[in-house]
Order: C-alpha cells, then structure tokens, then sequence
C-alpha cells in the first residue's frame, strides 16, 4: 500500500477535522475527500492494534462474514438476541465453523 507522510500541519487538520476533508493537488484539483475518524471508530483502531502486539487471536474477515451470513439466516427464522449473537461470536473466536 502507498503511504504519504503528513506535515504538522497537515496533521493537526486532520486530527482535529469533525467533517470530510478535501484532497487537493497543488493545482487545486479534488483527488479525494477524507472522512475523519469518530472517537470509537479511532478507540477500536488502538484496541486492534493492541491486540496484534499482544498476538490476541483475530478472526479473519471471512469467518466473520460467514458469522454474519448466520446471523441474518438466524433472524429471519428466529429472533436473534444478543445472547444468540455472542454465541456465534464466542464459536468464530473458537475457530468453530458457524
């Protein structure tokens, strides 16, 4: 993946931005528009973060989807509760095919 270093400056923009930030090239062109981070979106980023240092066991992307895939099967069979979701939650962790 590409990466671009920011100024201070730039930096100070964007962490203290509460609505989307323009992109612009030089020539003042639009390249893209930043949508900032809400403070639980940026706490679950540390919390990630944390966990991979620790080597926590993650779940990969499509157990989780597979997870969800259940879930949506489960509601509309069922009413799903939250006790139900953290069963299937508790089975991804464990490795356990949903």
């Amino acid at each position: 993946m590409s990466h671009i270093t920011l100024t201070d400056e730039q930096t100070r923009v964007l962490e203290t931005a509460e609505k989307p930030v323009e992109v612009r090239a030089p020539d003042g062109r639009i390249l893209t528009t930043l949508i900032p981070l809400t403070p639980q979106e940026r706490s679950a980023v540390e919390v990630s973060k944390q966990r991979l240092a620790r080597g926590a066991k993650r779940i990969s992307s499509q157990a989780l989807l597979a997870v969800l895939d259940q879930a949506e099967e489960m509601a509309r069979q069922e009413e799903m509760t939250p006790e139900k979701m953290s069963v299937l939650l508790r089975r991804a962790r464990a490795g356990e095919a949903p």
